[in-house]
């Protein structure tokens, strides 16, 4: 929204559907899934990237990218999902705001994030500090509350 992109409706569920390939795979595969956790683990400096190549033979973002042109979705999501493509202004959104909620999940204290709020401060030309403030905010926001109509 603060880029004023007029694609940001997509944006957002492409955020949302980011590395649904892993949740595939600890549905369909879960041994599998467990031995890249348990191999990221045992060897702390290993890239996931790594691991889902010694263990699946392919990237999930690869798999990802291969299911969405399979399954025809428009090109914009399936462009913007690529995490390959981080140069583009959507698709670094969609990647950061991904790499935020994975590494707030357990809360607010972990290192990475500092990197993810000054990449984010660098694409939107604000302060880190004003990007924490508004990541923060929409932590803070409680969900609106739907009837049972699914109406607001």
């Amino acid at each position: 929204m603060h880029r004023k992109d007029p694609d940001a409706e997509i944006i957002h569920e492409a955020a949302l559907m980011h590395d649904f390939a892993e949740t595939l795979l600890w549905c369909h595969a879960p041994a599998l899934a467990l031995q890249v956790k348990q191999m990221k683990a045992a060897r702390p400096t290993l890239r996931s990237a790594q691991a889902q190549r010694e263990v699946l033979n392919i990237e999930l973002c690869d798999l990802e990218q291969a299911l969405l042109q399979t399954w025809r979705l428009p090109d914009l999501l399936v462009r913007i999902t690529n995490d390959r493509r981080a140069g583009d202004p959507q698709s670094r959104t969609v990647l950061l705001a991904w790499r935020i909620a994975r590494h707030s999940s357990e809360g607010w204290d972990n290192p990475s994030l500092a990197y993810d709020f000054r990449e984010a401060a660098d694409l939107l030309g604000l302060t880190v500090e004003s990007v924490r403030g508004k990541v923060m905010k929409l932590d803070d926001e409680e969900p609106v509350a739907e009837d049972e109509a699914g109406q607001a």
